[in-house]
């Protein structure tokens, strides 16, 4: 490393022939789409705290790319994952603890952004029956008045742990009925 343009192009186009969907900035170990905002902030991100994942450091270069040689099996790493659908949501880690936690850009005049302070003010997260997401932190963004980042808890599907008994059926139905009642006693609707 450093590879000449000519390497580069060359070795994009032997991995393009054994897998037609490798996007070329992709291998080439440059953001793709959304991603550049995601590396844009980092620096501001870190510096409140969050560290995001290294593919999103300014500084980052790709692992197929550092050896002697370059390595045309990108999917063998993790790196070569993508932001897909979910462009406006991004992993991280507080660094403070080591919390996972979850970014969710949102349009400061949304409804959602202010559903979400509402509901994780200091009297309704005292609520027992408030079963929302947690805000854990607002990020207004530098130079962007429009948009701010919420920070929450990372979690799993509800149905990606097996329920094993009865009594957890009930209990999760318990849970999502009194978190819709409450919902509906602060006239929030649910979509």
């Amino acid at each position: 490393m450093p590879f000449s343009p000519e390497e580069l192009e060359e070795a994009y186009e032997k991995a393009v022939l054994e897998n037609p969907y490798i996007l070329r900035e992709l291998f080439m170990g440059e953001p793709v789409g959304s991603e550049r905002f995601w590396v844009g902030i980092q620096p501001f991100l870190l510096h409140r705290g969050y560290r995001l994942r290294p593919r999103y450091d300014p500084q980052w270069v790709a692992p197929w790319l550092r050896g002697p040689e370059i390595d045309l099996d990108i999917l063998a790493f993790e790196e070569s994952l993508i932001l897909g659908k979910g462009e406006d949501l991004l992993d991280a880690v507080r660094v403070s603890d080591g919390f996972k936690v979850v970014f969710k850009r949102v349009s400061t005049r949304s409804p959602e952004f202010l559903i979400a302070r509402y509901l994780s003010s200091p009297k309704l997260r005292s609520d027992p029956r408030n079963h929302t997401v947690p805000i854990l932190d607002i990020l207004m963004l530098p130079d962007d008045d429009a948009h701010a980042l919420l920070v929450m808890p990372q979690l799993i599907g509800f149905n990606q742990v097996p329920f094993r008994r009865l009594g957890e059926v009930t209990d999760a139905l318990h849970q999502y009925f009194e978190g819709l009642e409450f919902l509906h006693e602060h006239n929030i609707a649910h979509r």
